[in-house]
């Protein structure tokens, strides 16, 4: 909402030496409709300067399909209302389907939220769902915990660590 949010990321990544191009932001559809030309400005901004955009909570909001061929967004991350009910929701089955069609269409990166047991993750993969989230693969967990992982389980490189 705020005109001058653009400056203020960039301006915290300059001061820290954090390159945009390894930031990804997650705007909401709310937060779009709610004041359309500050958005399309903020978004452009920090797009130009190399920070990825995703549109996070897709399909809940008041957006219209339109808004996906206005803003320029890196990835459409899919609300976890309609990833809960995959498996004995049929419609919600099919706006996945055309969710995921959608953005092939347009080059966006898709992501299912809230992907809580494996059946959701297997019924998503075979729909064509290639990235989710969601505690099937991992709770949140603070900085340590999440550094102790990535020392336990892959080397320096980043290459996963294969124990005999």
């Amino acid at each position: 909402m705020d005109p001058g949010t653009s400056a203020n990321v960039l301006s915290i990544l300059g001061r820290v030496g954090f390159d945009p191009h390894r930031l990804e932001l997650e705007i909401t559809e709310t937060a779009v409709m709610s004041s359309a030309d500050t958005a399309h400005r903020i978004i452009s901004d920090l797009r130009q300067a190399g920070v990825r955009v995703s549109l996070d909570d897709f399909g809940t909001g008041q957006s219209s399909l339109g808004r996906l061929r206005d803003f320029i967004f890196d990835k459409v991350k899919i609300d976890r209302a309609f990833v809960s009910r995959i498996n004995n929701d049929r419609a919600s089955e099919h706006i996945i389907k055309a969710i995921l069609t959608m953005c092939e269409g347009l080059d966006l990166e898709v992501v299912a939220e809230g992907i809580e047991d494996y059946s959701e993750a297997v019924k998503l993969r075979a729909l064509g769902c290639g990235m989710g989230q969601g505690y099937h693969f991992g709770k949140p967990a603070d900085s340590i915990a999440t550094l102790r992982y990535l020392h336990e389980n892959y080397d320096s490189a980043g290459a996963e660590r294969v124990s005999a």
